[in-house]
């Protein structure tokens, strides 16, 4: 049985990569090996479903992922701004989704964890008192504020994204700060450590960092 049951997973990958100098940031190395290949070691086995990368950019991935792989392009909106943002990555998974959650990862994230990512899903959905309301999305916060990844979001929040993208409001962390029900959990809420939540919420640039001092 899955771990994730009634979740699908998407690694958002379509972004321009600008401070990468248009690079592919899942081609990165870390450890001498491409952050897409440390994220599938990871994530493989844990969905019902095979893992979604949203990417413009499918054929890089030919070759991954052993058939549990597939690729969906963003959502193509017109009426926006041309950007490749995570707002657009986000929602195109959402649209694509068989589940009603969704678990956003970021391309260059090397480390989605999936004992610290449950216990971000299961500890603040199950069990809940009925009193409670089951919230529609969970992401982790560190010392730097909100972390929209790696971060669970329900499907029902689709229709509000895309009203936020269609009018060119941009900013995961803003769209998480003004819209209801989204949890966002420090380290102690969830009894990790604040190590934990750094590995998993850590880009490419941050794993970069410390492997050259």
């Amino acid at each position: 049985m899955a771990r994730f049951p009634h979740v699908s997973c998407a690694i958002l990958s379509g972004g321009e990569a600008r401070r990468a100098g248009g690079r592919n940031k899942s081609f990165r190395l870390v450890e001498d090996r491409p952050v897409i290949e440390h994220q599938l070691e990871l994530l493989a086995g844990q969905f019902d479903s095979p893992i979604t990368i949203v990417t413009n950019r499918p054929s890089d991935y030919e070759g991954y992922g052993g058939g549990n792989l597939r690729c969906i392009p963003d959502l193509d909106l017109p009426e926006c701004e041309p950007d490749r943002s995570p707002m657009r990555g986000l929602l195109s998974a959402m649209r694509d989704s068989a589940e009603p959650w969704v678990l956003a990862v970021a391309c260059d994230s090397p480390w989605p964890d999936p004992d610290t990512l449950a216990a971000l899903f299961e500890k603040s959905i199950y069990p809940r008192p009925s009193t409670c309301p089951v919230p529609s999305g969970l992401c982790f916060a560190d010392d730097h504020g909100i972390q929209p990844m790696p971060g669970f979001y329900n499907i029902d929040l689709a229709d509000g994204l895309e009203s936020r993208l269609r009018s060119n409001q941009r900013g995961l962390r803003k769209w998480i700060e003004t819209t209801p029900g989204i949890a966002v959990h420090g380290a102690s809420d969830l009894n990790l450590t604040e190590a934990a939540v750094q590995r998993v919420v850590s880009g490419f640039n941050t794993w970069n960092s410390e492997a050259k001092r």
